[in-house]
């Protein structure tokens, strides 16, 4: 029963720790590929690990966090400005957009062949394009939606990961303990043998030859 409990107490502590799993593991894969120019800034410095490990943090932080921010902050304007450009044609009139075409004669005399062929089917068209671009809209901000979530859960992630691996450049080799001349307790089997002449000429040159090995030679020879 004991045993089970104690099983039991474990995973479920191993569950509890297991969102820290992914953070540990980023932190020390980053700190592994970072520690060559960690030991080199910190030899420079005269083995002041804090600052070296604040000079690192931050070179990180404005070579690698800082330009993925910045992609994703462009990414999410970007795409915020094509949803409001989109928007308001889904409330357009097809007809209506045909009108404005004429201020470019080119333009319009081109769309202008099509729409007469097209003449009967425009309501369609206009059901289905209205309705493409609602769902274009809707997908659209959605997607923003979703994206805003996950950056914000990736953002406190993230700053987990960085402390941890500060944390991983400054301890990273530091001695934890020390026990000066450690005393071992233990059984040893020991003795002294004192052989004939004859039985040491049998023992061979540059090889491991053990004591039962010789015996049973001495048996064999009868000596």
């Amino acid at each position: 029963i004991v045993l089970s409990l104690s099983i039991v107490i474990i995973l479920l502590f191993l569950y509890l720790l297991s969102p820290l799993f992914y953070i540990i593991c980023w932190a020390g894969i980053l700190a592994f590929f970072v520690s060559p120019v960690y030991k080199y800034i910190n030899q420079r410095l005269n083995r002041r690990k804090r600052l070296s490990a604040v000079i690192v943090f931050s070179g990180v932080i404005f070579f690698i966090i800082l330009p993925l921010a910045l992609i994703g902050i462009h990414l999410y304007s970007q795409v915020s400005a094509l949803l409001e450009m989109i928007q308001p044609l889904s409330q357009k009139n097809i007809l209506q957009f045909l009108n404005k075409l004429q201020k470019h004669p080119k333009i319009y005399a081109l769309f202008s062949k099509f729409s007469t062929q097209l003449q009967p089917f425009l309501p369609e068209i206009q059901r289905e394009f209205t309705q493409f671009l609602s769902n274009l809209v809707q997908l659209g901000f959605t997607f923003l939606k979703t994206f805003i979530k996950r950056a914000f859960s990736f953002s406190l992630q993230l700053a987990f990961t960085l402390i941890t691996f500060y944390y991983f450049l400054v301890d990273g080799e530091k001695i934890l303990s020390i026990e000066e001349k450690p005393v071992h307790k233990f059984f040893v089997n020991g003795g002294i043998y004192v052989l004939d002449q004859k039985a040491l000429n049998l023992i061979p040159n540059d090889t491991f030859y053990d004591m039962p090995t010789l015996f049973e030679e001495v048996i064999k020879n009868n000596m």
